[in-house]
């Protein structure tokens, strides 16, 4: 009995890890003549979208050296 309910509480510990993994979303740079793409890790409840102002690396150390 004490191996069922280990094996039962191991399998729930495994799909509350599966659900709570975050996710990658694709973005655009917001500078002007930059075609680049931004990878950003969310959370499930903080989802950025395009409304969102994002630099890539090498624009982002550009705009704050100015």
């Amino acid at each position: 009995m004490r191996r069922i309910c280990l094996l039962f509480l191991v399998l729930i510990f495994l799909l509350s890890l599966v659900a709570c993994k975050s996710e990658t979303v694709t973005l655009h740079c917001d500078r002007e003549n930059c075609d680049n793409t931004v990878e950003v890790k969310v959370e499930k409840d903080n989802v950025p979208d395009e409304s969102w102002i994002i630099f890539c690396q090498d624009c982002a150390d550009n705009v704050l050296d100015d």
